[in-house]
């Protein structure tokens, strides 16, 4: 599945010239960093929810948290993590503030009235599939290419829709947010350096007590 990476690291050189500083014993450094990273990573998938929700508030706090995990852990042998994040959308029908009229069963698309952020999607409908499941669809293009709803409520893709299956649910991307949202990756960013800072002194004050 198609991911975004938020890489958590340290700094061999400055580690190192921490020790000495610290008077710790070389042979301790990798479990101290061990620990930090991972608290770290733990906060970051934190800084990730709330950030990308600072800036889209309507997302499901619990579904953008679980657009994220942490893979691979660090270890004593690789001193560094990865916070994931899932491109795959949350469904334009769990995101809050969305309207619409209207409920239709099957494919069949009519006008529904959906709107979010101010926006609407004259192309979009309510339909329920044979297997139950229920959302907000549109049709995809003519030339087979799948209409993308961002982050400030707007349709990438253009040009006639396709007549008929297949169809696309629509909803909105933590990945999107992170990439395309002003600010968002280079706070994330920040965040994360910010917090393996504070780790991994605190990591390192609670081994020389």
């Amino acid at each position: 599945m198609a991911k975004d990476l938020v890489e958590i690291k340290v700094d061999d050189k400055q580690l190192r010239r921490m020790a000495r500083q610290l008077g710790v014993a070389r042979k301790q450094i990798p479990k101290v960093l061990v620990r930090a990273l991972r608290k770290t990573a733990t906060q970051t998938r934190t800084i990730i929810k709330n950030t990308v929700r600072g800036k889209v508030p309507e997302l499901p706090a619990s579904r953008v948290h679980k657009k994220t995990y942490i893979n691979p852990k660090a270890t004593t042998s690789k001193l560094s993590t990865i916070v994931n994040i899932f491109l795959s959308t949350i469904p334009l029908k769990m995101i809050k503030g969305v309207r619409g009229k209207g409920r239709y069963r099957g494919a069949k698309a009519k006008q529904s009235y959906i709107t979010w952020k101010g926006q609407s999607f004259p192309n979009a409908f309510r339909a329920t599939m044979p297997s139950g499941h229920m959302g907000i669809f549109m049709r995809k293009y003519a030339d087979g290419s799948k209409p993308i709803l961002t982050w400030n409520a707007k349709i990438l893709g253009g040009g006639d829709l396709a007549k008929g299956l297949p169809i696309q649910e629509l909803g909105a991307s933590v990945g999107d947010v992170y990439h395309n949202a002003p600010g968002v990756k280079a706070s994330i960013d920040k965040q994360a350096s910010e917090k393996l800072r504070v780790n991994i002194v605190s990591q390192f004050n609670r081994l020389i007590k």
